[in-house]
């Protein structure tokens, strides 16, 4: 975590790259007081829960989370790499990357206005981010200053760029689907050779491809799925442990 203020870039609150190499429990819900947080999977499979709905983001997907906007990240499983940012939008006369006040207000009237939904990164968002820890890792300098400042802005003009895009999902959407399937239905019986089948694919070939973007293996990343379900179902139902755990395999 890297507080960009501290080295004279005004309103990005926080730069941050974040790597789980263990499965941890959910995050305490939380809102970011005058900010927006603009959030990158990089690699593994993640699911946000805000106000109160469950979004699942692939490799290349963002997810905007504004100041008023209480969330947490549900799911952290092993491998996964986020990149983060916070800028501070509240109140409109705070400083933002020592824009004139008129351009700093139209920034920030755009990135409040920002959809919640989960949108695809066309590439730039990542590049900025990776540029951004470079500078960081630079020599003081008057360039580095102005990399920071620079690439800032092209992060959050890129972000909200990507409103207006439809960009094609990278990810095959024959293994998407296969996703999609275990999230909603954790408790059937998933065979290698029977996804693999549906997604056209080798045995091998499916299970490299489904770690590569997932992170985990087929059968870890179930299992997290039949956890998080037990958990769910524990929380919202009278059902007993061995009722549930019969019903998730």
């Amino acid at each position: 975590m890297i507080a960009l203020e501290k080295e004279g870039v005004p309103g990005i609150v926080m730069l941050g790259h974040s790597h789980f190499s263990y499965h941890s429990p959910p995050a305490v819900e939380h809102v970011h007081e005058g900010c927006v947080e603009i959030v990158l999977c990089q690699r593994g499979a993640l699911t946000f829960k805000k106000n109160n709905r469950f979004y699942h983001l692939m490799p290349g997907d963002i997810i905007i989370n504004r100041p008023w906007e209480k969330h947490c990240l549900f799911s952290h499983p092993r491998s996964l790499s986020t990149f983060w940012l916070l800028a501070r939008v509240q109140p409109a006369s705070a400083p933002l990357l020592n824009l004139p006040e008129k351009e700093s207000r139209t920034l920030k009237k755009a990135l409040l206005t920002l959809s919640p939904q989960v949108r695809r990164d066309d590439g730039r968002v990542r590049q900025a981010f990776v540029r951004l820890l470079k500078y960081y890792d630079s020599r003081k300098s008057d360039k580095r200053l102005l990399g920071l400042l620079g690439t800032s802005l092209h992060l959050l003009m890129a972000t909200i760029e990507t409103a207006s895009h439809n960009h094609s999902l990278s990810l095959s959407n024959r293994i998407k689907q296969v996703i999609s399937e275990m999230r909603r239905n954790p408790g059937a019986n998933y065979v290698i050779d029977d996804m693999a089948h549906e997604a056209n694919l080798s045995p091998g070939h499916f299970m490299s491809r489904f770690k590569q973007i997932v992170g985990v293996p087929p059968y870890q990343f179930l299992l997290e799925c039949r956890i998080n379900s037990a958990k769910e179902q524990l929380r919202a139902t009278q059902r007993n442990i061995t009722d549930i755990a019969m019903s998730l395999g």
